[in-house]
């Protein structure tokens, strides 16, 4: 969450974050069961898991993804990898990275070495270890590197999870053991910024850091209270930012969601794309037109909160524009479900063959 990135908690991603191009106005939503693997599935394909389907997760894999990430980058000679502590089985994500095009998925649990102990909980484990390490910092070719952090998930006690692992202390405070979890993400952000920096390969590396989802999983969560809004959707507010050793600053205030990660991502890469393939809009396009909407239909324009197709908070908005938005963001929704359950993509290419 944003307030977790200060100098204090998070020191490395705070300075990285404030020299890169840092999109202040993003929200990451959940949809369709599997909150962290929704804003995978959203970044690497331009699309949620469908909005009306519990199991998305497990219901896709079979899917035609020819337009998504790792997809097009491999059309320029890209080789691209999954890292994460977990098995290749949870949220299915040995069998559905594959089919958005990535080479491989590796999970610390499915390596010998922590088989006896729980050390793969810690971010700095996707560093030290000598499998992730020597593919993460292959500097011969093009390649890009999906790395799922894990340190901060819940739960944030002395007795059990990360926490017990980091400090000897008990009693800690929720927000302390928090904040302790924090650190170790942020410690492998540096480990992974020194470790480029031995290969000569800070230069030629883009760092794009986005977050899952809020801390939906605090049990305090009077905590959110002090730091960001909470009696709406607006409480998906999150972190992410563009980082390329600092050559490049820019503060975006433009709200948007994870679906227009991707298409942002191909526009600053060069990459030729269909927009019309995908439901969120490039960021950095001087037409872009804010809109972030919610599973329940809810949206936010950066000035006016609408739920139930009603005008909530905020500026007030005209009927008219009012409208228009509503019926935008329901067929975006509609549309979105269409495509996945139809496997609309699989049929395109089928006729784009013929």
């Amino acid at each position: 969450d944003d307030f977790l990135v200060n100098q204090k908690v998070m020191p490395t991603t705070y300075k990285m974050m404030k020299n890169s191009i840092n999109f202040t106005k993003h929200y990451s939503f959940t949809s369709g069961g599997g909150s962290t693997f929704n804003s995978e599935f959203m970044v690497n394909t331009g699309y949620s898991s469908a909005y009306h389907y519990n199991q998305s997760a497990y219901s896709f894999s079979r899917n035609n993804y020819d337009y998504s990430l790792p997809n097009l980058l491999r059309k320029l000679g890209y080789k691209s990898n999954v890292f994460h502590m977990n098995t290749s089985e949870y949220y299915s994500r040995g069998v559905n990275y594959k089919s958005f095009g990535f080479d491989n998925y590796y999970g610390l649990k499915d390596t010998s070495k922590y088989h006896n102990n729980t050390d793969y909980w810690l971010d700095r484990e996707l560093i030290f270890n000598n499998v992730f390490n020597k593919f993460i910092f292959n500097n011969e070719g093009l390649s890009m590197s999906f790395i799922i952090t894990y340190s901060a998930h819940m739960p944030y006690k002395t007795t059990r999870g990360t926490c017990s692992m980091l400090t000897k202390e008990q009693g800690l405070t929720e927000y302390e053991c928090l904040k302790l979890q924090a650190k170790e993400t942020d410690y492998f952000m540096s480990l992974l910024l020194e470790n480029l920096e031995k290969k000569n390969m800070l230069d030629n590396t883009i760092i794009m850091a986005f977050t899952d989802h809020y801390l939906y999983t605090l049990e305090d969560k009077s905590l959110l209270d002090k730091y960001k809004v909470t009696e709406n959707n607006l409480i998906n507010k999150t972190p992410f930012f563009i980082w390329s050793n600092g050559d490049y600053k820019k503060t975006v205030k433009k709200t948007n969601s994870q679906l227009d990660i991707l298409p942002t991502i191909l526009n600053l890469f060069g990459i030729e794309y269909y927009s019309n393939y995908y439901i969120g809009n490039d960021i950095l396009d001087p037409s872009y037109q804010e809109l972030v909407f919610f599973p329940d239909g809810s949206w936010y324009d950066g000035k006016s909160y609408i739920a139930n197709g009603e005008y909530q908070f905020g500026r007030k908005i005209n009927i008219n524009k009012l409208n228009e938005n509503n019926v935008n963001v329901k067929r975006k929704m509609t549309l979105n479900d269409a495509v996945m359950k139809s496997n609309y993509f699989n049929n395109l290419s089928k006729r784009d063959v013929n």
